[in-house]
């Protein structure tokens, strides 16, 4: 026989954010901008102003607070007006609270009533204080208790959904996929922001990636900044150009660090603190030697 009920936490049903691939891999947050864990935790000091934590959108429609009772007819949930808590009402176990748990649940899980009511973000309640029992539904013990309150929108989980989304980094070598030692290769990325738009908590969220710092490694130990210019001219202000000194193939690597800004379902905008790393390449690059044949003597 299955092991007695316990009254289930109350509050608002848990909200689950689906994962997006991120685009590139080796995605990071830049240490130097942004105190954080690696790229599958969250952000702790956001901008070392804290509150990566802290709401910065609270959704304003009513939002469903959800209380459990026995799967047992006479069992219930009222509205107590001293608390305006959920109330939970004859709680005594019963013989189908058993038989819905063998029929319609998994192991380790029990029966209960699932109550409703609509709450406004300032507490109040649109269609009156009192639950309206929704339906049966099956809880384990071990399941997390259903977080409570409107669906409210943190730092924090912009710059997750930020992270999973960061558009990747193309490199681009000119004139072509080859080099010869000596000869000034130009290199560039595009510079232009982009926008991604992301699901958070249910919300088109648009994200706009600016390039900040553009970091290249050319695999021979040297390096340079800035992001380049496609089709430049040897020399040209603000080009990345590069000569190899030996022959051989170099893997090409680039860094760019993206400023994001979000804009609220409310129309707001706001800078996420810090900025979002990526790596593009590596990116092989082979480097011959032109040598001149002399065929004649006159």
């Amino acid at each position: 026989m299955r092991r007695g009920l316990r009254v289930a936490a109350i509050g608002l049903a848990a909200v689950l954010i689906g994962t997006v691939s991120p685009a590139f891999a080796g995605w990071d947050w830049d240490d130097d901008d942004l105190v954080g864990t690696d790229p599958g935790g969250s952000v702790t000091d956001p901008g070392g102003g804290g509150g990566g934590d802290r709401p910065i959108f609270t959704d304003p429609e009513p939002w469903m607070e959800h209380a459990y009772a026995p799967y047992c007819q006479s069992a219930g949930i009222r509205h107590d007006p001293e608390t305006n808590r959920p109330m939970q009402i004859n709680d005594n176990l019963c013989p189908e609270m058993y038989q819905y748990a063998e029929t319609h649940c998994a192991d380790g899980e029990n029966g209960y009533w699932d109550f409703g009511r609509l709450v406004n973000p300032d507490g109040t309640f649109p269609n009156g204080p009192e639950f309206e029992r929704l339906g049966p539904i099956c809880r384990g013990a071990n399941d997390p208790p259903p977080q409570e309150g409107p669906r409210q929108i943190t730092i924090d989980d912009i710059i997750d959904s930020a992270r999973a989304v960061a558009p990747g980094v193309e490199i681009t070598t000119e004139p072509g996929a080859r080099s010869y030692v000596n000869f000034p290769t130009n290199m560039y990325v595009d510079d232009a922001d982009q926008q991604v738009n992301v699901d958070v908590l249910g919300f088109d969220i648009p994200l706009t990636f600016s390039p900040e710092d553009v970091t290249w490694n050319f695999g021979d130990g040297a390096s340079a900044t800035g992001a380049g210019i496609a089709d430049a001219e040897v020399g040209q202000e603000g080009a990345v150009e590069h000569a190899y000194r030996r022959s051989g193939s170099y893997a090409i690597g680039v860094t760019v660090d993206y400023t994001v800004e979000a804009t609220l379902p409310n129309g707001q905008t706001l800078q996420m603190p810090g900025t979002i790393s990526g790596s593009g390449g590596p990116y092989d690059l082979g480097v011959g030697e032109l040598q001149s044949i002399v065929k004649k003597v006159r």
